[in-house]
C-alpha cells in the first residue's frame, strides 16, 4: 500500500499552507507509515480512495487526524538543561513580585511546560515566596494536548528529572502511572494554536514574560519560520525572554526586535 506521488504532494501542499510543517518528498515513506493506520481503521481498499475522501467535502473532519499523526512529538524533561538554569537568573534581574506569563507555544506532550513549572516553583520556595505564575501551552496537536493536560508519565520518561523534582511534583500512588501533582497542573493552561494562523495571535490580549519556541522551527519553511517569530516576539514584553532550541540557532532569521544574548536565547528590545 503506496501513495503515488501524486497523492503524497497534494497532502505535502495541504500541510505546508495549512500549518506551516514542510514535507518534502524524502518523508514519503514516513507519511504512508503514519496514514496507513488510519487507512485501515476507515476501510479502505489503499491511499487512493482515502486520499480523494479526506479532500472531499465528507471527508473534512478527518483532515484533523491527517495532521494528529503527521505532526512529530518527541521532547522530554528539561530538554537543554541550561534554557531552564537561565530562567532562574533571568528572573533575579527583573521585578518578579508580579505575576509572570510563560509560553511554552510547541509543548507537545507537556514535559517542557511542565519542566518550566518546576524550575519556577523552586524559584518560589527559595527566594521569592509570593511569585505568581502561569504557564500557556498551545501545540496543533489536540490530541496530545490533552495527553499533556493529564500530567501521567511512563518511569521511562522520568530518567531526566532529579529526585527532588519526582518527590515533589510527582504522585506516586500508581506506581505504574506516575502523574504530575494537581498544583503544578493548575498552573498550566493548555489550548490548540495554529503558529502560522495569523489570526490566532489576534486573539491573545496579553503579553508574555517568556516564550519557548524550541524544536519547532525546523519543521518550516523560511517563511513560516520567519512569520513565526515575528508573531511571537509580537506577544512578548519588552525585555521578556524568547528562547529556540540549539539546533535552530543557524536557521534563525534576524528580527530586529529581538537581541542575542547567548546562543538559541534573545531579549525583546523594542
Amino acid at each position: 500500500m503506496l501513495l503515488t506521488v501524486d497523492e503524497f504532494n497534494k497532502i505535502a501542499n495541504f500541510v505546508t499552507n495549512k500549518y506551516g510543517i514542510k514535507l518534502p518528498i524524502g518523508k514519503k515513506v514516513m507519511v504512508e507509515s503514519r496514514l496507513s493506520e488510519r487507512v485501515e481503521k476507515l476501510k479502505f481498499e489503499g491511499f487512493t480512495p482515502y486520499v480523494e475522501y479526506i479532500f472531499s467535502r465528507k471527508g473534512k473532519f478527518e483532515l484533523s487526524e491527517l495532521i494528529e499523526h503527521i505532526s512529530t512529538n518527541e521532547t522530554w524533561f528539561f530538554r537543554e538543561p541550561e534554557h531552564f538554569k537561565y530562567i532562574t537568573t533571568y528572573l533575579r534581574k527583573k521585578d518578579i513580585t508580579k505575576k509572570i506569563r510563560v509560553w511554552s507555544s510547541a509543548c507537545s506532550s507537556g514535559e517542557e511546560a511542565y519542566s518550566i513549572a518546576m524550575t519556577l516553583e523552586e524559584l518560589k520556595e527559595t527566594e521569592v515566596p509570593g511569585l505568581d505564575y502561569k504557564i500557556w501551552c498551545t501545540d496543533i496537536s489536540n490530541e496530545i494536548l490533552q495527553k499533556a493536560s493529564m500530567g501521567i508519565y511512563s518511569k521511562g520518561h522520568l530518567e531526566n528529572l532529579k529526585k527532588r523534582h519526582i518527590d515533589k511534583y510527582l504522585d506516586l500512588k500508581n506506581s505504574d502511572k506516575p502523574r504530575i501533582t494537581y498544583d503544578l497542573r493548575s498552573k498550566l493552561i493548555f489550548k490548540q494554536f495554529n503558529l502560522i494562523d495569523e489570526k490566532e495571535y489576534q486573539s491573545i490580549v496579553h503579553k508574555f514574560d517568556i516564550i519557548f519556541c524550541r524544536n519547532v522551527l525546523i519543521y518550516f519553511n523560511r517563511d513560516h519560520q520567519e512569520k513565526v517569530i515575528t508573531h511571537l516576539a509580537s506577544k512578548l514584553k519588552i525585555g521578556g525572554l524568547f528562547m529556540i532550541g540549539h539546533t535552530e540557532t543557524s536557521i534563525f532569521k534576524k528580527i530586529e526586535s529581538l537581541k542575542m544574548i547567548r546562543p538559541a536565547l534573545y531579549e525583546r528590545v523594542k
